[in-house]
């Protein structure tokens, strides 16, 4: 896919050298972004979604299995890494807006890994242009994205 592509290569340019990275292993409606776990210069990291609890964090390079919901994510009894100890955050949603606004799945997995991480974390968006939208309502517990990457680039959010 073209638009998974565009966003690959806004956030390799983006995300500097060293940094520890959480990403995410895409649902079929989801940007693509596992070519960039390939890259070496980054640590790259990668949610599970346990039967019963939080989302824990595991490295990318972890084997996997496929989930009930049919999302490829690490084995259950793959090593844990401590959410503090990640730099950005790439952050699906089912659309965003320009203030860092994030409507999920309703599940609110990642609300609640988000608060589990540095405050200082840098949280990106990852969507395409078109579901980018006005306006999304935002509850009290909400973390707004610090950044927002689409197929046009990656954006910082004032």
């Amino acid at each position: 896919m073209a638009v998974s592509a565009a966003v690959v290569e806004a956030l390799d340019a983006f995300l500097d050298a060293g940094t520890i990275v959480l990403g995410f292993l895409p649902m079929p409606d989801e940007v693509d972004l596992r070519p960039l776990y390939a890259f070496e210069d980054r640590t790259w990291l990668v949610t599970r979604t346990p039967a019963e609890g939080p989302l824990t964090v595991h490295s990318a390079a972890s084997p996997l299995e496929v989930h009930d919901y049919g999302f490829a994510q690490p084995v259950a009894g793959s090593t844990e890494v401590d959410p503090t100890a990640i730099d950005a955050v790439l952050v699906p949603g089912v659309v965003f807006d320009r203030s860092g606004g994030r409507l999920g799945r309703g599940m609110g997995y990642y609300d609640e890994l988000l608060t589990r991480c540095r405050p200082d974390v840098t949280r990106i968006g990852v969507t395409v242009d078109a579901l980018v939208v006005p306006a999304v309502p935002m509850e009290p517990h909400d973390l707004a994205m610090t950044h927002l990457v689409t197929d046009s680039g990656v954006t910082t959010i004032q």
